[in-house]
């Protein structure tokens, strides 16, 4: 029954995206339910049914997850993805905890005017959403020790969004994204939309990538559970770069929103394309972890 009711979830489009973000949630609940009806003396078939839907949930949350190892990439390079926290009290000690990582491309979501400062002194070119940071201290950055340039970003999508030729050893297109963040509620402000819209936009973005001429990188904090259909249609023929050893949950911020284990932040890199190194990062002050990998086309 567990395994129908995942195949289900998965053909029901946004709707299903928001059930699945629940599914540690119903995890926890059946290791509660099961601790009951033992003490209860209740009928083994019940138990073993709950519980038989609470390992196959937990296979769901888990599968995303796990290692997928590429061959070696030539010349690798680093690629650091981090949410800093536009209004973080300690920048310096994110900023320095992002330069740990020793990126030679670094993409950051809610870029303040401090952390901009103290990253355009770290790397030699840089692309930011100028208006954006700023009026509103709140932008998307993209900092490279390889050439960049700026192309057009596509219409329709949040302004959190820089599109840059990366001219690296194996040049690349690198969409830089931050995804407004999907909500059942009432959709308040600029960086919110509903699952619905989410939805749209992801597939978009995906559709937008596999238009282009030269291989694509797609990294930030896309606000995108890896339980979802989303990440599936940006895993297809990709490889997710961050998994190359164990993938954490990336959003940190609340024991409330740590129980949903929610991976939010990626680094997909084209399937002919190879990654090693991979993982995740304390970012200080900040409610996300970072996500980086070294990645570059394979020997």
């Amino acid at each position: 029954m567990g395994i129908i009711g995942i195949w289900s979830i998965r053909r029901m489009g946004w709707v299903g995206d928001l059930i699945s973000i629940g599914f540690p949630l119903v995890v926890i609940g059946c290791v509660v339910v099961c601790f009951g009806c033992i003490v209860r003396r209740d009928s083994w078939m019940v138990v073993a049914f709950v519980a038989g839907v609470g390992l196959t949930v937990a296979t769901a949350v888990v599968l995303p997850r796990l290692p997928g190892g590429t061959a070696r990439p030539l010349r690798p390079l680093v690629l650091v993805a981090a949410n800093m926290l536009h209004d973080n009290i300690r920048t310096a000690d994110g900023v320095a905890s992002v330069l740990g990582q020793h990126p030679d491309v670094l993409v950051v979501s809610e870029l303040n005017q401090e952390a901009d400062g103290l990253f355009t002194a770290e790397f030699p070119y840089r692309y930011v959403t100028a208006p954006q940071l700023k009026y509103a201290n709140y932008a998307e950055g993209v900092y490279s020790k390889f050439p960049l340039d700026l192309l057009d970003p596509p219409s329709g999508l949040d302004d959190q969004f820089l599109r840059v030729r990366v001219e690296a050893p194996a040049p690349f297109i690198l969409y830089a994204v931050h995804l407004p963040r999907p909500t059942t509620g009432h959709v308040s402000g600029p960086h919110s939309v509903s699952f619905a819209q989410f939805h749209e936009d992801v597939f978009a973005i995906d559709r937008l990538a596999r238009a282009e001429s030269s291989p694509v990188v797609i990294a930030g904090d896309l606000n995108l559970s890896d339980r979802t259909s989303g990440y599936r249609a940006l895993l297809e023929g990709r490889h997710d770069a961050v998994r190359t050893r164990w993938a954490g949950t990336t959003y940190v911020g609340g024991v409330l929103w740590e129980s949903l284990a929610l991976r939010i932040d990626h680094i997909f890199i084209p399937g002919s394309w190879c990654a090693q190194n991979g993982g995740n990062f304390h970012v200080g002050g900040s409610d996300h972890n970072g996500v980086r990998s070294e990645i570059g086309a394979c020997r």
